[in-house]
């Protein structure tokens, strides 16, 4: 899926008002659990109240975002990464650091948006040899900042703005996986 010129620009200048934000939005990112998934996991919903979050457009109502996180606990296998930080809670320190390194990643990806591939290339390296990623993990995290982003930037986040993103991150999540082949 390419980028074309207007979903360049249009990811350019999301990622200007999105920016000053960027390193609250890698910790959200990361660590933050829908309210959605926190109502379902402590009051065990019955099926029919789950069908009418999902379809009756309740999710709005439900009580305010916990410390669980988001991605660890929505997508576990991620957690075997980042057993070596003492608390993976929302705000916790080790959380804060990685999401603004995530963010900033981004935002060098948006500076390198015409050379993706080159612009990440080192990172690449460093999560294929050293760290050792499974590169679907990239995919997982891209999700997950499209998520955040629609949450604090509802007005910003129109059809096209979300096509152009989404096309986005699955060019960053391909050059992210490139050194894997």
């Amino acid at each position: 899926m390419s980028l074309s010129e207007n979903d360049k620009q249009m990811v350019k200048t999301l990622w200007a008002k999105i920016s000053p934000a960027a390193d609250q939005l890698g910790c959200e990112a990361l660590s933050r659990l829908a309210t959605f998934y926190t109502f379902i996991f402590h009051l065990h919903l019955h099926q029919h109240l789950l069908t009418d979050v999902l379809f009756l457009g309740l999710a709005n109502e439900l009580p305010p975002f916990h410390c669980y996180c988001r991605m660890f606990l929505v997508f576990p296998q991620t957690k075997t990464y980042f057993a070596h930080w003492p608390d993976l809670s929302l705000g916790s320190d080790s959380v804060k650091k990685h999401g603004k390194k995530v963010m900033n990643s981004v935002g060098e990806a948006v500076n390198n948006i015409d050379d993706l591939f080159g612009g990440l290339s080192s990172l690449s390296e460093l999560h294929a040899f050293q760290l050792r990623i499974d590169p679907t993990n990239f995919k997982i995290l891209s999700h997950n900042i499209l998520v955040v982003i629609a949450n604090r930037f509802p007005d910003d986040f129109s059809v096209e703005a979300h096509l152009s993103l989404e096309k986005f991150f699955a060019r960053v999540a391909l050059a992210m996986s490139d050194k894997y082949r």
